[in-house]
C-alpha cells in the first residue's frame, strides 16, 4: 500500500524524464502530484536563492524556477477546456 501510494505523490519510478526536461532540472517524476513539484521548488530555490540559499547561485535559481514555471504553465493549460 505504501509502495502504491508513493507512486501516486512521486510518479511511476518505470520511466525517467530526459536529463534537461523541466521534471528532471526540479528532481520529480512528470506525474508527481503539484504539491510534490512546489515542494521541489521551493526547496531548490531556498538552496540557490543568492541571499539566503546556502550554495547561492543565480544561474541556477533561474534555470530552476523556469522549469517550474513551465511545469505549471504546461499542467494549466491540460487543465483548460
Amino acid at each position: 500500500m505504501a509502495r502504491k501510494a508513493a507512486g501516486l505523490i512521486n510518479g511511476s519510478p518505470a520511466e525517467a524524464p530526459p536529463p534537461d526536461s523541466p521534471y528532471s532540472i526540479l528532481g520529480v517524476h512528470p506525474d508527481a502530484l503539484d504539491i510534490v513539484v512546489r515542494g521541489a521548488y521551493r526547496s531548490l530555490a531556498r538552496e540557490y536563492h543568492p541571499d539566503t540559499g546556502e550554495h547561492p547561485d543565480p544561474a541556477k535559481l533561474q534555470r530552476v524556477t523556469e522549469a517550474y514555471n513551465a511545469i505549471m504553465a504546461e499542467r494549466k493549460s491540460a487543465k483548460a477546456p
